[in-house]
């Protein structure tokens, strides 16, 4: 694993907090609309819990990568620690803590240690950042996008659970076919499996309390005194409004834009790196009729290291010929884009505007030209 992924791997451990639901006796026969409903509608009740969970990715059937996770969460402090370790696909091993004034996480192996006191980043991270609720937020999303089917009652590690499985309605789905065991008395998403495409992830918790003893020193953490605490509010890019003529200036190019009375640019904004003022996006936004019509974004084209290939995120991506070069498009509910590389730079077109088609959008960018 790449020290990017890693640093991903901390942050999100860094949101990371849990929020379990309250207790239900309910024992008759559910349809499975009925079990996902009760099950988000369940995850508004907040416990007290300490939880261990494995998370498990694949790819053509092989274990890629495999992650252990503890996660602590106190109801009434409103402070949470969670504790990742990666035993295979990488070294990564942290801890982060929530004691609601700011998060504050350290990885050992890498020696990094990073803290979060934005309020609005901790209070989400209390009340939406929890493993068990982004399940939740899956199964939300499901609901309208996917077929669900209950395969029946089964028991999971010794515990009673509903299985449900989830099968996408229409091709290039972002997220494929989902299986999920729901805890009857608990209505907490024990176990679940995501396939796309060759890829597979499988998340499984394997020791549940509810009834945790938890020492207010569960919540600190000691770092070491060389190593050297980065706010996060202070690593971030910063973003801020361009000329044309400042695009061509920033990539040492001409830059292609588009000029035209139906479709018209709206504004052109960078982002950079906040410390070494590097370039890492350049997004042109479009209007038509005084809506939003589509982005177009400008990258540097990142040149892949041997061991990695292109991933394809979406099953119905096209390969097609645009201004002469090879590009991709994607076309369906999620989304609708088209990317293509040009005189060193990636360029990627994201379509806003649900009554442009790709075939407009493609004329358009035919037409675009140079501003130097």
């Amino acid at each position: 694993m790449k020290k990017g992924k890693i640093l991903g791997c901390i942050l999100a451990s860094v949101m990371t907090v849990s929020l379990f639901a309250g207790c239900s006796n309910q024992k008759t026969s559910l349809l499975p609309k009925q079990v996902v409903a009760k099950a988000i509608e369940q995850n508004e009740k907040m416990s007290s819990y300490y939880g261990e969970s494995k998370c498990d990715m694949y790819e053509n059937n092989k274990l890629i990568s495999s992650t252990n996770i503890k996660e602590w969460y106190d109801s009434k402090l409103k402070k949470t620690r969670i504790e990742v370790k990666t035993t295979k696909g990488g070294k990564s091993e942290a801890v982060s803590v929530n004691d609601g004034k700011k998060i504050l996480s350290y990885d050992k192996n890498l020696k990094l240690a990073f803290v979060v006191d934005d309020k609005e980043v901790i209070n989400e991270a209390v009340n939406r950042q929890s493993s068990r609720t982004q399940m939740m937020n899956f199964l939300n999303r499901m609901k309208d996008t996917h077929k669900i089917k209950k395969l029946g009652e089964e028991e999971v590690d010794g515990i009673d659970t509903y299985h449900i499985v989830c099968e996408p309605k229409e091709k290039g789905a972002l997220i494929g076919k989902f299986e999920a065991w729901i805890t009857k008395d608990k209505w907490f998403v024990v176990k679940c499996i995501n396939e796309n495409g060759n890829f597979k992830t499988v998340v499984n918790y394997t020791k549940l309390d509810f009834s945790p003893k938890m020492d207010e020193k569960l919540f600190t953490i000691d770092i070491p005194k060389n190593i050297k605490i980065q706010n996060i509010n202070e690593m971030g890019p910063t973003q801020r409004e361009i000329t044309l003529k400042e695009g061509a200036k920033l990539i040492n190019k001409p830059i292609l834009y588009y000029k035209g009375k139906d479709v018209t640019l709206n504004k052109i904004t960078v982002m950079e790196d906040k410390k070494t003022k590097e370039l890492i996006e350049l997004t042109e936004q479009y209007n038509k009729n005084n809506l939003p019509a589509f982005n177009l974004s400008i990258n540097k084209i990142k040149e892949l290291n041997k061991d990695e290939k292109p991933v394809k995120v979406f099953s119905d991506e096209k390969e097609i010929v645009l201004r002469g070069k090879k590009a991709t498009s994607i076309d369906n509910k999620i989304l609708r884009s088209i990317g293509w590389n040009e005189d060193g730079f990636h360029y990627s077109v994201v379509i806003s505007n649900p009554q442009m088609t790709i075939d407009e959008v493609k004329a358009i960018i035919e037409k675009m030209q140079l501003q130097s």
